[in-house]
């Protein structure tokens, strides 16, 4: 692990919106304009759900079934317009893995929405740029765990790990 002077774990590894029912969201009717901090907390236990939220279908098969090997429940979202509508309605999800760059909502107002509605929710960014190229556009408090795609089954694991602890 590289310590730096930042609130971000750093693993060291080599590198209109869509409806879940199919219906096509207009601007009066996203989940971002319904939000509130008063969304429900729920009696679910919430540090064994987790959200994948990346663009990659691949990798967020891949990470699911990493996840769901080590007993998690895994939730997936392709940007971070449907991650928020996810977290609206599953209070359980106890940690979000969060793509930088996606289209309809990228990683970065992804991340401040959820700390807007959600700062109780532990965010881990993963992206194919280094920690120190994207580590500045975040405000404090930042995301509380970074790795490196393509990231390993225990970086992943051991960064979802502290972030729950």
């Amino acid at each position: 692990m590289l310590s730096v002077p930042h609130p971000f774990t750093y693993e060291s590894v080599t590198p209109g919106p869509i409806d879940p029912t199919g219906a096509v969201r207009t601007p009066d009717t996203s989940p971002v304009e319904k939000l509130s901090a008063t969304s429900a907390a729920g009696a679910i236990p919430r540090e064994k759900t987790v959200l994948i939220v990346d663009d990659d279908e691949a990798l967020r098969t891949t990470a699911g079934l990493i996840l769901e090997s080590q007993g998690f429940k895994v939730l997936m979202a392709p940007n971070g317009l449907e991650a928020l509508d996810m977290v609206h309605r599953n209070p359980q999800i106890g940690a979000v893995i969060l793509d930088l760059l996606m289209p309809v909502m990228d990683g970065e107002e992804t991340f401040r929405q959820l700390r807007k509605f959600w700062s109780n929710i532990p965010v881990i960014m993963i992206s194919g740029f280094r920690f120190a190229e994207i580590a500045q556009r975040f405000p404090t408090p930042a995301p509380e765990a970074f790795v490196q795609k393509p990231f390993t089954f225990e970086s992943l694991i051991g960064a979802l790990s502290r972030v729950l602890a």
